[in-house]
């Protein structure tokens, strides 16, 4: 999936030119742009969050040209804080407790729980989503997490040119692609 919205073997940083002519970036714009309908829909969710005793926050920088999700936090008194992300790209969704609370290093991802569906908060929030997004499903965690090779967008992947050193690597996942370039909290 990941292929259709990156181009394979070219890089954004180093070939800005080439890379905003291919197909697939072309078709990424266009995305975005269509899922801009979807609009009221993460509206109406962040309202019933809040109808629901949530209290929603801004997470993250906001969405610019390549914001390829919806993406805000929220807790509950007596319920740890969630990251919720809506992917802008694929009928996916992500939900995640707050990092700093699990352990996360930057750029060390073994320790992120992404849609834990034994968790009764992210259940709850998961709920809430297929409200207003009743297409869209949980991705799943083995999924997000998977590395795309040779593909590189902004400053995660590594194409086999090997522009980029193994110092400054980090992996381009299938969270990058299809979510954000990094995970908030």
């Amino acid at each position: 999936m990941a292929n259709e919205f990156f181009p394979v073997g070219i890089a954004f940083v180093n070939n800005e030119q080439n890379y905003f002519a291919t197909q697939q970036y072309r078709h990424l714009i266009a995305t975005l742009a269509e899922s801009n309908k979807l609009q009221i829909n993460w509206e109406l969710l962040q309202d019933r969050l809040e109808v629901n005793g949530w209290k929603t926050y801004p997470v993250g920088p906001p969405a610019l040209l390549h914001g390829r999700c919806w993406r805000i936090g929220a807790f509950k008194t007596g319920a740890q804080n969630v990251v919720i992300t809506i992917s802008r790209l694929a009928p996916l969704y992500c939900i995640y407790k707050n990092l700093r609370l699990s352990g996360y290093k930057y750029g060390d991802l073994r320790n992120v729980s992404i849609n834990d569906l034994n968790d009764p908060v992210i259940m709850e929030t998961g709920r809430a989503i297929e409200i207003f997004f009743p297409s869209y499903e949980p991705i799943e965690q083995m999924i997000a997490l998977k590395e795309i090779e040779n593909i590189a967008f902004e400053d995660y992947g590594k194409l086999n040119d090997n522009f980029y050193s193994d110092i400054t690597y980090k992996p381009f996942l299938i969270f990058n692609a299809l979510f954000s370039s990094y995970f908030y909290d």
